[in-house]
């Protein structure tokens, strides 16, 4: 094994990273839409955005492709929109 690696026990911290590398190894299965899985990475970058700006909320217009992601990251459907309270955010 090489010296420049070592081995513990994930923590909370490594949550981002390991997510990132199991959806990519899903993906490269051929088991998660490549859209998806850059979407919701850009969609977790638009939510950091906004919560340092210090936004209350995002509004946007769901397709039903995209609704099961949305709703994962926290928005709330009211109508045709789908919402996301920023104080609740994931």
């Amino acid at each position: 094994m090489s010296e420049s690696f070592v081995v513990r026990l994930a923590a909370p911290a490594d949550a981002h990273t390991i997510a990132w590398h199991r959806a990519r190894m899903f993906r490269d299965m051929g088991d998660v839409p490549p859209n998806l899985f850059e979407a919701e990475l850009l969609l977790r970058q638009i939510i950091e955005w906004a919560q340092a700006e210090r936004l209350d909320r995002i509004i946007l217009h769901a397709s039903d492709e995209a609704r099961s992601l949305y709703e994962r990251l926290g928005f709330r459907r009211e109508q045709r929109e789908m919402r996301l309270a920023l104080d609740s955010a994931p």
